[in-house]
Order: structure tokens, then C-alpha cells, then sequence
């Protein structure tokens, strides 16, 4: 997700949040076995929305906390309009704290 913060190019955005996406999809299957192998019958549909909802969550916080590392740390991109961490900032407007 830094890196597509720090991105000049909308390809290169393109590529990083790609990255992004495999790494989420071979976090979560394994998030969800586990939860399923982990937990009783019973429980299960309970730990696998935990499981869900911490995901998510997680993603949601990193969009939050992504902009002002790159803010703290001299990033060019970090929030200055027209380029692409403003993009994706501004693309969830009830979510943007920069």
C-alpha cells in the first residue's frame, strides 16, 4: 500500500495495488481454515465473521494510516492533489482523515 502511495504513474499504482490484492486473497483463505479448523461446529460461522470483519478492518485502518507515514516521512505524493494517494484518499471521502 506504500508503494502505491508513492506512485507516479497510474501503471505503476495499477501493479502495486495488484500486489496488494494477492497478498490480502493468500492471507484471508488461510485466515478462514484456520478459524474453521480452530473453533467447534458451534462456533465456527461466529470465528469466521471475526475473521472477516478483522480483515476488513485492518485494510480500512491501513488506508487511514498510510497517508500520514508517507506524510511523516518526506513522500512527495503523500496527499498532494492530482496524484495518486490523493486518488485513492479521496475515493472513500467518509474514510479520509488527511
Amino acid at each position: 500500500m506504500i508503494l502505491t502511495g508513492l506512485a507516479q504513474t497510474f501503471s505503476f499504482a495499477f501493479m502495486m495495488r495488484l500486489l496488494t490484492g494477492f497478498g490480502n486473497g493468500a492471507a484471508y483463505v488461510p485466515a478462514m481454515a484456520l478459524a474453521s479448523a480452530w473453533f467447534a461446529r458451534k462456533r465456527r460461522g461466529f470465528a469466521s465473521g471475526i475473521v472477516s470483519g478483522g480483515i476488513g478492518a485492518g485494510t480500512m485502518i491501513a488506508g487511514l494510516i498510510v497517508p500520514r507515514i508517507l506524510k511523516a516521512y518526506g513522500s512527495e505524493a503523500g496527499g498532494i492533489p492530482g496524484t495518486t494517494s490523493e486518488a485513492v484518499s479521496s475515493s472513500s471521502p467518509g474514510l479520509r482523515i488527511c
